[in-house]
């Protein structure tokens, strides 16, 4: 992630990395119990002194919220939409 000279100065903001730590784990289908790896908390710590990685249950409990956020984006998209849809499948 490239920065610009003219944003300028960084804010961290811790909810945004737990959003983007989460879409990361989906997207490279980490297990969530790597998130506490021993190793892994002090490399964090070197780039984000103050960002404290979560245990797993709280991950997961973000990526499932997460994922209802989505579904619920998608459901109000397919009920504010003039097509049809049909879903099909075979058994």
């Amino acid at each position: 992630m490239k920065k610009k000279a003219s944003e300028g100065l960084f804010v961290f903001d811790e909810k945004v990395s737990r959003e983007r730590m989460v879409k990361y784990c989906v997207h490279a289908e980490i297990p969530f119990l790597k998130f506490e790896d021993p190793h892994l908390q002090p490399w964090i710590g070197s780039m984000q002194p103050t960002f404290q990685i979560k245990g797993r249950h709280t991950i997961r409990d973000d990526a499932e919220k997460m994922y209802k956020g989505m579904k619920k984006d998608i459901e109000v998209e397919l009920q504010n939409s003039d097509s049809r849809i049909c879903l099909t499948s075979d058994m």
